[in-house]
């Protein structure tokens, strides 16, 4: 009887010093949890990251622990602290954002595909009037105009400015369809530079080539001129082709005002003479086709101004 007596002392002692120790160990793990949670608020990301690591695995502070380390930018130790409290949290109370700052981290990481996953599932499990959705869908937009999906990007960013007006990323989606607009009016400038460039280019291909067919007419009646001062008025007179020789005037070209014709637009057509100049004396032959030399290499000229202003 005795002995019973003893031991109950015995257990109600042990009780009460547990009790006792308990208290004394948990009243200092709510103000340090105090203390962490205010320098957090005010941006003292380092001093409360330090208080809330001697705190222990607690999910509160584990909780806030990760967003002071996602503040100072350790996207890292931030993951691994949202391990811990995802390990820790059983209750889920504490732990249940964790996918949004996962996320965030991700992104911030350069692992976009990875963030744009993890934002995913976890917009599914919100429902459309959870403030969180409108964030959630904010860093998805975010992560596709990462990768360059820029229409897939606008979508989810319309989606916020539409549903989500009053939500706090309205101004920054806002913004952010306004720098894709601006990328796809560039893209579309660019585009048609480089049409306009390619087209540049195949005109002044083209000038060249009539202007070398100009420079050769006009080397055909240059050899004529030098053909004609070297004959006789009978001669010419006899045959006004005679003197030309086979390798040097083809009769198919014979011609001049047509293939010059093919060779350049009607706003920049010249007059070329129209009677023969083969007509009359030698003398007259010859002034005539000096002139029309001088047509020809005017045209050549108006050519050159013209490549002069397409370049």
């Amino acid at each position: 009887m005795i002995r019973k007596k003893i031991l109950v002392f015995i257990l109600l002692a042990v009780s009460l010093a547990s009790h006792i120790f308990a208290q004394s160990h948990t009243a200092p793990q709510e103000e340090l949890l105090r203390r962490g949670i205010a320098l957090y608020s005010i941006g003292r990301f380092n001093d409360a990251a330090a208080i809330l690591q001697l705190i222990g695995p607690v999910p509160e502070a584990l909780y806030w622990l990760s967003l002071a380390e996602i503040s100072m930018e350790q996207y890292n130790k931030a993951l691994s602290t949202l391990d811990e409290l995802e390990n820790t949290d059983h209750e889920g109370i504490w732990s249940a954002e964790s996918p949004y700052h996962r996320g965030r981290c991700l992104f911030y990481l350069g692992r976009h595909e990875e963030a744009l996953i993890m934002l995913g599932q976890y917009a599914n499990t919100l429902d459309n009037s959870d403030a969180r959705k409108a964030a959630t869908i904010y860093w998805m937009g975010e992560s596709l105009f990462a990768l360059g999906w820029l229409d897939n990007a606008a979508d989810a960013f319309i989606l916020i400015v539409e549903n989500y007006p009053h939500s706090a990323k309205f101004e920054a989606a806002s913004y952010r369809l306004n720098l894709i607009n601006q990328k796809r009016i560039e893209a579309e400038l660019l585009a048609l530079l480089r049409w306009s460039h390619e087209e540049s280019l195949k005109s002044l291909e083209e000038f060249q080539q009539r202007e070398r067919q100009y420079e050769q007419a006009i080397e055909i009646y240059r050899q004529r001129i030098a053909a004609l001062e070297g004959r006789s008025e009978e001669e010419l007179s006899q045959s006004p082709y005679s003197f030309i020789p086979d390798d040097t005037f083809d009769p198919g070209e014979r011609d001049t005002g047509a293939m010059l014709d093919s060779g350049i637009d009607s706003g920049t057509r010249q007059e070329l003479p129209t009677e023969s100049p083969w007509q009359g004396r030698a003398e007259d032959r010859i002034n005539r086709i000096e002139a029309l030399i001088n047509n020809i290499e005017g045209l050549s000229e108006t050519l050159n101004m013209m490549l002069l202003r397409e370049n």
